[in-house]
């Protein structure tokens, strides 16, 4: 079918496109056309603000390209893949002919969905979920409700850029490995069988939670119990996976999953910066939903005017390894970092029942010129061990050290540092608990 242009709205079929280029789409809603006239290349017009196409697959090589051409930066297409095979990409996807980004493309299969390290997506917006959403919702403009039973994985390997709205990945699981630059939204991860994404909220995810899997029987159980010491299951994969070497570069970062059915919901290994815009301040938050949060990583948060950001880790059980580190430094004032819990155990939707520090760990929020330094918590209710520094110190022009708090409600082991010295003012406070 190698000269086929301008199909009008209508259920479409066709047997494929050249290699492997998304096959037999069906226009569900709005008005699209379809155009492979250039070869290796697939263009899809839409002249409706919301669209959306079923495709049988979804798959495109390394030398093929995507294009969507949509009415506006707004506008979106939901691209739903309704045959029993994973999309691979492994070329580019653009939603525009200038590879500028111009509309929100919408991608989900229920059977998985794999991004190759030399994929390349650049749109105003980019989500993409192995859990599916329903075109009521999609069509509402409010809340999406992305659920399934499939328990597929969303791997991204790859480059994605918007370069005006969010980059939402969605799925049983969801494993990060490539970049993500969305300068002027939200990185938004989540993982779990029931995921509402709110596009218009400032978080964008809530996580829903349901019943864990079925206790292993058989060879399962028997893995099982190899690694009961490490409280490891077999049959209960990590939920959100940041792998070491990644990048994600946003004005926020939101990372979620649900606790009951993950050994470790979170596991972040990667690399976090965060800048706040005129209207919107620098927020990362990591919530498992009371589950496993294991942090490993380098995140750095600022606001436009030049003071530090915000960074909350929730979690039943949180652990801040050797070489995670967290700055929440500006020249204008420090930042807040909140692990487990807020000053006083009070301004977070619930605290961790364990926390540890490890040695290596490293937590600042100073003032690098002028003003005060932030606030850094390290919270649970149950048992804290701390071994890692703090640094909250004052400008070195003017201004106070910040406020750290380190506390176990029942049970805390101290043995690191904090730093809440001032060179030109007064030094801040170190606080147990209340």
């Amino acid at each position: 079918m190698g000269n086929f242009r301008n199909l009008v709205i209508g259920i479409v079929s066709w047997t494929s496109f050249l290699g492997a280029l998304p096959t037999t789409p069906t226009v569900v809603s709005g008005t699209v056309t379809f155009d492979t006239s250039m070869s290796n290349t697939l263009i899809v017009n839409s002249t409706s603000n919301l669209s959306i196409v079923n495709w049988a697959s979804f798959t495109v090589l390394g030398y093929e390209t995507v294009i969507f051409n949509l009415p506006s930066s707004t506008s979106a297409i939901l691209n739903r893949v309704t045959g029993a095979v994973a999309t691979q990409i492994n070329g580019f996807i653009y939603a525009s002919p200038s590879q500028t980004g111009n509309g929100i493309v919408y991608l989900v299969n229920n059977s998985g969905i794999s991004k190759g390290a030399v994929a390349t997506i650049a749109t105003s917006g980019f989500l993409a979920s192995t859990l599916d959403v329903s075109d009521g919702d999609f069509l509402g403009g409010g809340n999406m409700t992305f659920t399934n039973s499939t328990n597929q994985t969303l791997n991204n390997n790859g480059s994605i850029i918007t370069d005006s709205g969010d980059t939402i990945l969605l799925g049983y699981q969801v494993v990060h490995a490539g970049n993500i630059t969305s300068p002027q939204g939200s990185a938004s991860l989540g993982a779990g069988g029931q995921i509402v994404f709110n596009p218009n909220n400032a978080q964008r995810l809530q996580i829903v939670q349901v019943a864990g899997p079925a206790e292993p029987t058989g060879i399962s159980a028997y893995f099982n119990s190899l690694f009961a010491e490490k409280k490891e299951k077999v049959i209960v994969p990590t939920g959100v996976a940041i792998a070491s070497g990644s990048n994600i570069n946003a004005y926020q970062a939101e990372v979620k999953a649900d606790g009951s059915l993950y050994t470790t919901a979170i596991d972040h290994e990667g690399l976090i910066a965060i800048t706040g815009t005129i209207s919107d301040n620098g927020n990362v938050i990591f919530d498992p939903t009371n589950g496993v949060n294991y942090i490993n990583a380098n995140i750095r948060c600022q606001n436009f005017d030049g003071t530090g950001g915000n960074v909350t880790f929730l979690g039943g059980s949180i652990e801040l390894d050797n070489s995670a580190l967290i700055i929440c430094s500006g020249a204008n004032g420090g930042g807040e970092i909140s692990i487990g819990g807020g000053l006083n155990g009070v301004g977070t939707p619930y605290n961790s029942q364990s926390t540890v520090m490890q040695r290596g760990a490293l937590l600042i929020a100073d003032a690098s010129v002028a003003s005060d330094g932030g606030q850094v918590v390290v919270w649970s209710d149950n048992t804290t061990e701390f071994y890692g520094s703090i640094f909250s110190r004052g400008g070195k022009t003017f201004g106070n050290g910040g406020t750290v708090q380190v506390c176990g409600v029942a049970s805390l082991t101290n043995q690191g540092n904090i730093d809440v010295s001032a060179v030109s003012g007064t030094a801040g406070q170190k606080l147990g608990c209340p």
